[in-house]
């Protein structure tokens, strides 16, 4: 039987960075989602089990990731993208949709990016931290819109800290980059 926990937030009008929904899902073997593609972001991060992302990456290929708890994977506003629950050990995982007009700049400093939606984290604590910041949305779901967008920060925070893949933020280098990827 399948476990969730959502919760999906009235439009607050949030410029910068703008909560969409964010939950909690333990899910039966084989149980997929998709292929869809999505208007917003969508971070997922995996507690336990396993399962398949399958996504397209900017040239229209189909790259399959196997992933595990402790990981995560970031979809891409109109990115074509499938995912499946293992056999055996299917996944439990938390989410959080969200857009605004500096969601893409954060995603991309995070490292996760169409082509790499990979998330894992340079070690043990970073991944935690993560994890915490997540659940803390999940246990809190009922409190204040600004205060779940105050975690919100910390979690895009925590994945840039702790992503082994993370840009670093330089001048007009990180602007160019940036921009080439906003035109996709």
């Amino acid at each position: 039987m399948t476990k969730t926990i959502f919760k999906i937030l009235s439009d607050e009008n949030f410029i910068d960075l703008n909560m969409i929904q964010f939950g909690y899902e333990e899910v039966t073997p084989l149980k997929s989602f998709g292929p869809t593609k999505r208007n917003h972001f969508l971070f997922h991060y995996i507690i336990n089990g396993k399962g398949k992302l399958i996504s397209d990456n900017d040239k229209g290929e189909t790259i399959t990731y196997d992933l595990e708890a402790g990981q995560g994977f970031l979809l891409y506003p109109q990115q074509t993208n499938y995912y499946v629950a293992d056999s055996e050990e299917p996944w439990t995982y938390m989410w959080v949709e969200f857009d605004g007009m500096k969601a893409r700049e954060i995603c991309l400093i995070t490292g996760l990016t169409f082509n790499q939606p990979i998330y894992e984290a340079s070690n043990k604590k970073g991944s935690m931290s993560v994890k915490n910041e997540l659940l803390y949305l999940i246990e809190h779901k009922e409190n204040a819109p600004l205060e779940l967008m105050g975690h919100l920060y910390l979690l895009l925070s925590n994945l840039i800290g702790t992503s082994i893949n993370r840009k670093e933020k330089s001048g007009n280098n990180m602007l160019e980059l940036v921009l080439l990827q906003s035109f996709k």
